[in-house]
């Protein structure tokens, strides 16, 4: 499912970590125990896209919640006029399988 809103731009030569939050997404006991991520192209073009994950995604409980929520992953040099689709998919302990998604928009550096 679309998260609601893009991820702020990225310049070619930034590494920052990305988050989405599955609160709305479980139940009240439910958590995440697992969460792998995706990226893919979805305008313009990038032979090496699955590069752009960088290192393995991790679990985290967000400020003021009890449950593990949340999932972040580190993303870094995207391809300038390129606009990516990342995808947070986690298994809860339910056994339930939620997905969120979003998009990223390269820049050149200025």
């Amino acid at each position: 499912m679309y998260c609601g809103r893009d991820f702020k731009p990225m310049n070619q030569d930034e590494s920052r970590v990305y988050g989405f939050d599955f609160v709305n997404d479980l139940g009240s006991s439910e958590k995440l125990v697992s969460t792998t991520w995706a990226i893919s192209v979805v305008q313009g073009a990038d032979s090496f896209y699955p590069h752009r994950l960088q290192g393995a995604p991790f679990l985290f409980t967000p400020d003021g919640a009890v449950q593990q929520t949340g999932t972040m992953q580190r993303i870094g040099g995207l391809i300038p006029g390129v606009t990516y689709c990342v995808r947070a998919i986690a298994v809860t302990s339910d056994g339930d399988q939620v997905s969120l998604r979003s998009h990223i928009y390269g820049e050149a550096v200025r």
